[in-house]
């Protein structure tokens, strides 16, 4: 996959020419950000990159909370951490997570074989670990922040995007430090693709959110850059595959029914995704849950409720917007 500046320039005026993930850029004059730094919450565990003892934490979302130790498999994790996320990569039905921090980024998954909260780090030729500049000339670690998943493709791969920054002046890390698009491949590794794609301003990155920002089916990114204006950028991409949109509802007080899961099957494979709200560092989103599909013209849907009530799957069409009503256990389904 490549892509230079002139033909992302090419495809904002309308002259389409290849599949990739290209974003048009538009800089506003606003500092306005996206929402609120949170942390992760669900249903079933939450992670945390900060500690009073300088490690890594996972909270036990039980009755009374309670921090995951040895005893439960935990191994301690010590980095400087900034961001954290979730997503489900390989499709069993776990989600990797990934920490970022000045240095490397680190995404881990859990240790085959265990069913407790035990994390291996993603080995080093997978491609994530992100930890120098991929241009600028720049050559001291880079300093991660926010982190995103997404499907900037619509290939049913997802991709991930880390906001990238100097603290201030730190010396022992690169000042020209641009953000990252790691688009992953079909074997599981990721590429890098900001250059290609246009992005990689060398701004103090902090917060970001992908979301479908104009509803042409595609993720859009925002950025919130430290003392330069916020960054708004399109996916003008063509030749991407197909998508469904999906947003839960239930009746008050967790009206978006966070802590549920969301399951998609197409052609033999499941995406599974949590409901959170919040986000990494200095961002978060509170959106509908975007899938890509590929080549897929139909797919079945079912929902894990926060109580563990899980519905029936339901077949609905792509390339379309649906609102998840919750009717007990079951679901209302709606276009909008």
């Amino acid at each position: 996959m490549t892509i230079s500046y002139s033909a992302l320039r090419a495809m904002a005026m309308g002259r389409r020419r290849r599949s990739a993930p290209v974003f048009a850029h538009c800089r506003c004059c606003s500092p306005i950000g996206t929402a609120a730094d949170a942390p992760i919450c669900g249903s079933r565990t939450t992670g945390t990159t900060t500690s009073l003892a300088g490690a890594e934490q996972m909270w036990a979302m039980e009755a009374t909370p309670r921090l995951f130790t040895e005893a439960d498999g935990w191994r301690d994790h010590h980095l400087w951490g900034m961001g954290i996320a979730s997503r489900d990569l390989d499709g069993d039905g776990v989600p990797e997570v990934l920490l970022s921090s000045m240095g490397d980024q680190r995404l881990q998954s859990r240790l085959p074989g265990t069913t407790g909260p035990t994390y291996q780090d993603a080995p080093y030729d997978r491609g994530t670990t992100a930890h120098r500049p991929f241009t600028g000339g720049d050559g001291r670690p880079s300093t991660g922040w926010h982190v995103a998943f997404g499907d900037v493709q619509n290939d049913g791969l997802d991709d991930i995007f880390i906001a990238k920054g100097n603290v201030e002046q730190m010396p022992d890390a690169a000042m020209d430090d641009p953000n990252n698009l790691l688009i992953q491949q079909t074997d599981g590794s990721f590429s890098e693709a900001g250059l290609n794609a246009g992005i990689a301003t060398l701004d103090r990155s902090r917060g970001a959110v992908l979301a479908d920002l104009n509803l042409d089916g595609l993720l859009d990114l925002a950025v919130v850059n430290r003392r330069a204006p916020i960054e708004i950028w399109q996916n003008v991409a063509s030749q991407t595959g197909n998508w469904i949109s999906l947003e839960l509802g239930q009746t008050a007080p967790n009206r978006r029914a966070v802590g549920s899961w969301i399951e998609v099957r197409t052609d033999g494979s499941t995406q599974t995704r949590e409901i959170t709200i919040g986000g990494g560092h200095a961002g978060g989103s509170a959106v509908p849950e975007h899938f890509g599909l590929g080549e897929a013209e139909d797919a079945d849907v079912r929902v894990i409720w926060p109580d563990g009530a899980v519905s029936d799957w339901v077949e609905i069409g792509v390339n379309n917007r649906w609102k998840l009503l919750r009717d007990g256990g079951g679901l209302i389904l709606t276009r909008h």
